[in-house]
């Protein structure tokens, strides 16, 4: 006997297919034209519109911070080691500063100061492609397991760090000829990195999907940039201010003032990257409010 097909939860008819977004039975009355025909008109309409509610997206990147603080306190504590590791370096590097040898010293000390460079790099990549497709993952569904996580964040590695170098390049020379094209040029290219991960695309076709999909978005976009940049300077001036603070102490002084700056560099760039990662998702219509089930 042919099993019948469930009702629509809309309407008096039977479902002729499952909205891919909220696993809904649903009927042909109820398809949205959206995301290839596969959501419903209810799906369609709460998550596929374009656009940067700046209180909104705000919102969202600090209660990503409440509902998720062990991994940002992983990222922030792989910060803090990557500092401590090149401690030895900079207090050296600092001496030399205050004698008047700095030249001297980075001559000498020149394949040590691009290890350190290689190795930021390379750490950076690394890490900012396992935070976003964790971000991604939690903020858009479904959860995968930590292996699987683990291998599909580390396979954009790479591609991420050539798109880090397209960036440097594209800012560099955005800002040196100007502070206005640099800042432009720092709205319009905001997505590709999460684009790179989650989309994922290359690092030059990032460059272009960030250049469409931030169009008309540009202003909301400058703002949110604007207001986070104001908090990382304050939590960057709060770290200053302890290295000021333990300088006088010596070794341990510096071990403390390193952590507590590299910890809180790391934990703002954890929510720089968060709020890209909602701002992808939203200008993509693939973003779902926190309270709906992934």
């Amino acid at each position: 006997m042919e099993t019948p097909s469930p009702p629509c939860a809309n309407h008096p008819a039977p479902a002729t297919f499952t909205c891919a977004r909220c696993g809904s039975f649903a009927c042909e009355a109820c398809r949205s034209p959206q995301a290839a025909g596969t959501w419903c008109v209810s799906c369609g309409a709460r998550y596929a519109t374009p656009g940067l509610p700046v209180g909104e997206v705000l919102s969202d990147t600090f209660g990503f911070l409440v509902r998720y603080p062990a991994p940002i306190a992983v990222f922030a504590g792989f910060h803090v080691l990557f500092g401590l590791a090149q401690l030895p370096f900079n207090m050296d590097m600092q001496e030399a500063l205050e004698a008047g040898r700095i030249v001297p010293f980075m001559s000498e000390r020149q394949s040590s100061w691009l290890a350190i460079m290689l190795g930021g790099s390379i750490f950076s990549a690394l890490s900012y492609a396992l935070f976003i497709r964790f971000a991604g993952d939690a903020l858009e569904g479904p959860r995968r397991p930590l292996g699987d996580l683990v291998s599909a964040g580390l396979r954009r590695a790479l591609p991420v760090l050539g798109t880090s170098l397209l960036l440097s390049i594209a800012l560099g020379v955005g800002f040196v000829f100007c502070l206005v094209p640099g800042i432009f040029l720092a709205v319009a290219l905001a997505l590709t990195l999460p684009a790179t991960v989650l989309q994922p695309v290359s690092p030059l076709a990032s460059v272009s999907f960030s250049w469409t999909h931030t169009q008309d978005h540009r202003v909301n976009l400058f703002l949110l940039l604007l207001i986070l940049t104001l908090i990382l300077v304050s939590m960057n001036m709060v770290g200053t201010l302890v290295t000021f603070l333990m300088k006088p102490l010596g070794l341990g002084g510096m071990l403390v003032s390193t952590a507590v700056s590299q910890g809180l560099n790391g934990t703002g760039m954890a929510l720089l990257l968060v709020l890209l990662v909602c701002c992808y998702l939203r200008l993509t219509g693939r973003w779902l409010p926190p309270s709906v089930v992934r």
